[in-house]
């Protein structure tokens, strides 16, 4: 275990010590650290630049950040001591990994199942109420390990919650607590230092006297730990392809970035160069819609709100008597709209979304008309203005995460 501390000037001394912490989660008996999975990414973003404000203030004096795994505890405890262990060196590895000096990391010791905050998390659980005098009982009791399989052991608590109020009371606690037990978290605590005031001997002789410099204002701690709260989520880049378009035939891929905490923006181009099984059938087009969209959450998911532009060239027909296009195959259709939509993950490392949006938009077309036949003779030229829905995706999305360089 590496414990490197700051040094301390001897000018300097301490007045209050602000401890913040940040967790991160883990699927099931896994300690790979994924930024995409829960709300990591964000927890991430926000950990890194609060550490980030703590190293430029010359007014906060970082004194340790504290690493501690934990483990729901379903299994034997030796298996828990690893994956706690393991999940606490991963967020470790993750922390040299993306800042620029060593930090003065402390890993705890004695980690495993988090007894404790399984007594807290119980409390905060209203499906549990009905059995808080059970629960309490049972966690009350001292820890004991007992037999368990091939040599391993585990608590007998654990064994007591499995039986507890005929068993049920044991999926109630794998579905809402345990997963927010598996976890590593990191404990920042932060110093306040003060320079004591210089003593200055008088002078010989009269000086005047100096006007007042301007007063420096530093943020307090609170501001610095606000501040960290409000920083921006992990930044992704997102794949997207619209099952809507190919249901139609339509060719289809978007791409997405996140370019701030509640803004992204995004580029679907669509195309389609065949018939409809018939020659007086077809919907032919090649568009692109760059998109800006808000998002209501700073990590970006969710709902959001969005305005586009629109170009599209086409020739499509529908069996009737005309077939139409874009006027002279370089005429395209030309505008712009709002839309809305809902992203929601469909997978536990939430890297595969589903997207569900439409729009409405405003389009210039100048387009002709042709007689709907095998090299048929354009009948007349056409001006006019759409208005109405332009956009209708129900899109599966796959997330990247978006590498930022920090200084």
């Amino acid at each position: 275990m590496l414990i490197v501390w700051m040094p301390v000037t001897e000018s300097r001394s301490q007045s209050h010590v602000v401890n913040t912490h940040f967790s991160v989660f883990f699927p099931v008996g896994k300690t790979v650290l994924d930024t995409a999975y829960t709300s990591n990414g964000c927890s991430l973003s926000a950990m890194l630049d609060y550490l980030s404000a703590v190293r430029r203030d010359s007014s906060l004096l970082l004194l340790n950040v504290q690493i501690t795994g934990m483990a729901s505890p379903e299994g034997s405890y030796q298996t828990n001591r690893r994956l706690a262990n393991r999940r606490a060196q991963a967020l470790a590895s993750w922390l040299r990994a993306h800042t620029d000096t060593e930090l003065p990391l402390v890993l705890a010791d004695n980690m495993g199942v988090g007894w404790s905050l399984l007594d807290t998390l119980t409390l905060d659980s209203p499906r549990l109420s009905p059995y808080t005098a059970s629960m309490a009982h049972i966690l009350s009791l001292d820890s004991t390990q007992v037999s368990y399989h091939r040599g391993l052991t585990i608590d007998r608590r654990v064994l007591l919650l499995r039986r507890a109020q005929g068993g049920r009371l044991w999926p109630i606690l794998m579905r809402d607590v345990y997963p927010q037990m598996r976890m590593a978290r990191a404990e920042v605590d932060v110093a306040r230092v003060e320079t004591p005031p210089t003593i200055v001997c008088p002078a010989p002789e009269p000086m005047p006297e100096p006007a007042p410099a301007a007063p420096t204002v530093v943020p307090s701690t609170a501001d610095t730990v606000a501040t960290a709260a409000e920083t921006p989520c992990q930044r992704h880049i997102i794949l997207k392809t619209n099952a809507v378009a190919w249901a139609f035939l339509i060719s289809n891929i978007a791409i997405e970035m996140d370019v701030a905490p509640h803004w992204s923006v995004a580029l679907p181009v669509n195309f389609s160069a065949w018939n409809y099984f018939s020659n007086s059938r077809k919907y032919r087009i090649f568009s692109l819609y760059p998109e800006c969209r808000y998002w209501p959450s700073a990590c970006n998911t969710g709902f959001f709100v969005g305005a586009h532009l629109g170009m599209a060239y086409y020739n499509v027909a529908f069996g009737g008597r005309y077939r139409t296009q874009d006027r002279g195959g370089h005429r395209p259709a030309l505008g712009g709209g709002v839309s809305a939509g809902l992203r929601l993950p469909v997978s536990r490392n939430r890297r595969w979304q589903m997207e569900l949006s439409a729009g409405v938009g405003v389009y210039s077309l100048n387009h002709d008309k042709f007689y709907n036949q095998p090299n048929g003779l354009k009948a007349y030229t056409e001006n006019k203005t759409y208005t109405g829905i332009d956009q209708a995706s129900l899109s599966l999305c796959y997330v990247f995460d978006f590498k930022r360089g920090r200084k």
